[in-house]
Parts: C-alpha cells; structure tokens; sequence
C-alpha cells in the first residue's frame, strides 16, 4: 500500500485551491468505516453540477467542522446554490449568503457520484471484506479515484 500512499501525496501536492464560479453544488456524505463497523467515518463530498465534476471532498466524522472544512476548501469559488439533503451540518455551516435548497431530489448527481466512489474503491462497499485501516489512506484512495473520474469528464 505503499504505492497509495506515494501517489496521492504526489497528486496532493499538485492540487491547487479550486477557483472558479460554480452556479450549483451538491452536497453529500457517504458513510464507511475504518478498521471495525463501530468506529465509522465520513467522505463529504462536493460536485460542480455544470461541470459534472467532484469540486472537493473531505474525511472526518459527521461533525459541523468537518462539514465547515469541506466549504472552507470551496471558499475561493463564487458558489450560486447548494442543495443538500437536510444533514443538520449543512444549516450550521453554509453561509445566509449562498442559497441553500434542502431537497433530496436536488442532490441526484452527488448521490450518482458516490456510488461511483463506493463502486471504484472495494474499501467503500457496504458489505466487503475490504476496509480501510486508516482515514488517511482512505483519503488518499479517494483523492485518486475522483482526480482519475474528473479528468475522464473532460
């Protein structure tokens, strides 16, 4: 698993603050876990939905900063809407300024999207005996499967 980790730093480093203007973005979270089912994590995650792209994504629990964290990444982008599903962290943390639509039927393209994570990374299938051992190298999977499935979008 060294070669995961070699990479995603590598590609990491690449990676600049995201700035541009997104006029929609979906907002969503999948659930996983790090070694047993108790100890469970989140993937956060962003889509532009005009440029049919993942915009960011974070690991963590399923706190407000964590959620805080992902908008915090998306802070240099002019953000028109974001809609949600109704995950409480969502109302704490998106600014008055950005119109927040709370509707499942808004967060399709998001939801398609992480099942593509769960379909691309063993570690994020529901019943597998694949699991991460650690969020970083969780984060570093995910990192590398969204910077593949966002450069096939071109």
């Amino acid at each position: 698993m060294k070669w995961v980790e070699k990479e995603g730093k590598a590609l990491e480093s690449q990676l600049e603050t995201l700035k541009e203007e997104i006029n929609i973005l979906e907002m969503d979270e999948l659930y996983t876990y790090i070694k047993k089912k108790s100890n469970q994590i989140r993937v956060w995650t962003a889509v532009n939905r005009d440029k049919l792209k993942f915009a960011s994504f974070v690991v963590g629990s399923a706190s407000k900063e964590i959620c805080q964290s992902l908008l915090d990444k998306l802070k240099e982008c002019n953000i028109g809407i974001i809609c949600t599903d109704g995950n409480y962290a969502y109302e704490a943390c998106i600014p008055e300024s950005i119109k927040h639509v709370i509707k499942k039927s808004e967060t399709c393209l998001v939801e398609s999207y992480n099942s593509v994570l769960r379909y691309g990374l063993a570690r994020l299938h529901r019943r597998t005996k694949c699991y991460s051992k650690s969020a970083e190298m969780l984060r570093l999977s995910v990192l590398m499967l969204i910077n593949k499935f966002n450069n096939e979008q071109r």
